[in-house]
């Protein structure tokens, strides 16, 4: 199979990880994972792919006895494959005609019932192609943009439905865990507050105590200009719909206020989200790493 764990026993019936004595686990739900072509879910370097969510969605029914091999005793059905932009909408239109083709549970679930396909694009589904998204309208979609109502500070359209969809937490790779020093976090089981009355044992560290108030490094206008600091709005017209209103308004009431850093960029990032007691993790062009 695609994740090298189904094949078919002596009677020609599939089974997942044959030499291990895989059996699914007794609760409920159950998830088939359709067998694609690899061009629909394999031709691609995964670690160059910066959100892989839905690998891990797969190997994760796996490991923890959710997957079966026979469609028939499914509850659920899952599309495994990238759907990252808009120019994925094509081949997820083609692997719904493979699918169709092959299986007959999308015909036997009218409108994609009891399936579910993953998401990772920054407006979620709204970045797919009108075509893509009528395709399969009641199919549930794992995203992590949850925007139900259209946004009248941006461009920003609904693309979840609180009804059918999911938002699912942001996957953040362990190469962003150190690039945000989520390691050197005050919250991290091993840190203690410099200067505590004991010192600390040698598998713990020591990390400042939070003496700012408030902190946000990013970009505060939509066309990458840097914001204004002279007590007028921050940002040209042109980056109006950007993070809704949100960066360009905590900048104007914030920017140069005691006990606050509000910048576009600064340098040991880590350093200061340990010593702030509130950071801040705005959306952006659409969801944010940041909110990890």
């Amino acid at each position: 199979g695609s994740d090298c764990s189904l094949s078919l026993d002596d009677d020609g019936k599939p089974q997942l990880l044959s030499d291990q004595g895989y059996l699914p686990r007794a609760k409920k739900p159950w998830v088939y994972v359709y067998e694609l072509p690899p061009e629909y879910s394999q031709w691609g370097n995964t670690r160059r792919m910066d959100r892989s969510i839905h690998i891990l969605i797969w190997q994760r029914l796996l490991s923890s006895g959710a997957r079966v091999a026979d469609p028939k005793q499914a509850d659920w059905f899952f599309i495994p494959m990238r759907m990252r932009s808009h120019r994925d909408s094509e081949l997820y239109l083609r692997a719904l005609t493979y699918i169709n083709a092959t299986w007959p549970f999308l015909k036997s679930n009218p409108g994609g019932q009891k399936h579910f396909i993953v998401h990772t694009g920054d407006l979620g589904t709204q970045e797919m192609g009108p075509e893509a998204r009528r395709a399969l309208p009641n199919a549930t979609w794992l995203t992590h943009w949850g925007l139900h109502e259209d946004n009248e500070m941006s461009s920003w359209r609904a693309a979840h439905r609180p009804d059918k969809d999911i938002v699912i937490p942001v996957y953040i790779s362990p190469h962003h865990f150190g690039k945000f020093g989520m390691d050197r976090s005050p919250l991290h089981p091993k840190a203690v507050l410099a200067g505590a009355s004991s010192p600390a044992p040698s598998s713990q560290q020591e990390v400042s105590p939070r003496e700012r108030t408030f902190f946000f490094a990013g970009r505060i206008c939509g066309d990458r200009q840097e914001p204004r600091v002279d007590g007028q709005w921050p940002c040209s017209d042109r980056s109006g719909g950007y993070s809704g209103g949100v960066r360009q308004k905590v900048h104007y009431h914030h920017f140069n206020r005691s006990g606050f850093l509000v910048a576009t960029r600064v340098k040991g990032y880590d350093k200061h989200l340990a010593r702030t007691k509130f950071c801040l993790a705005p959306t952006g062009g659409g969801h944010g790493q940041r909110q990890i």
